[in-house]
């Protein structure tokens, strides 16, 4: 008789989540966590990639703090999706949009569309807009700085 060979098998083991796994994130800390697990990096290592210190990472995932609107591009590019959405149709939200994917402060955006960083401010609130021919020029502005970015 001829010896049947033998055959191995197999078979993808799931590994069981980590504790306090966000599977459903919603806070940014959650993301941050999920991606980081995700990666099986340590704390340390995205505190590198983001250029904080690795507290500030343990806090953010804690959900004891946000981080700042300036580190939202690096952490949009560590998660490869961005976590905060406007609607671009209207004015409020393309300026809130530029801000969020430059992450600028009003001050700075203000500088860079010629108005005071309380009427900024005004404006992605959608408390009020700015003259016709003004939001034309700021709207070329916003336009050619967020194409930019992308």
């Amino acid at each position: 008789m001829d010896a049947l060979p033998s055959l191995r098998i197999k078979r993808k083991v799931k590994l069981p989540l980590p504790k306090k796994y966000p599977i459903k994130p919603t806070t940014i800390g959650d993301h941050l966590k999920k991606r980081r697990l995700n990666l099986k990096l340590k704390q340390t290592d995205v505190a590198k990639i983001l250029g904080v210190h690795q507290e500030t990472i343990s806090i953010w995932e804690d959900n004891k703090n946000k981080p700042q609107i300036f580190h939202y591009p690096a952490i949009h590019n560590f998660l490869g999706y961005t976590t905060v959405s406007f609607d671009e149709s209207t004015f409020s939200g393309r300026v809130s949009a530029l801000r969020w994917k430059n992450g600028l402060s009003f001050k700075q955006l203000g500088s860079l569309l010629g108005a005071d960083p309380s009427t900024v401010s005004s404006w992605a609130n959608g408390e009020c807009i700015p003259p016709k021919l003004r939001m034309i020029c700021i709207d070329k502005i916003i336009e050619s700085l967020l194409s930019q970015k992308t």
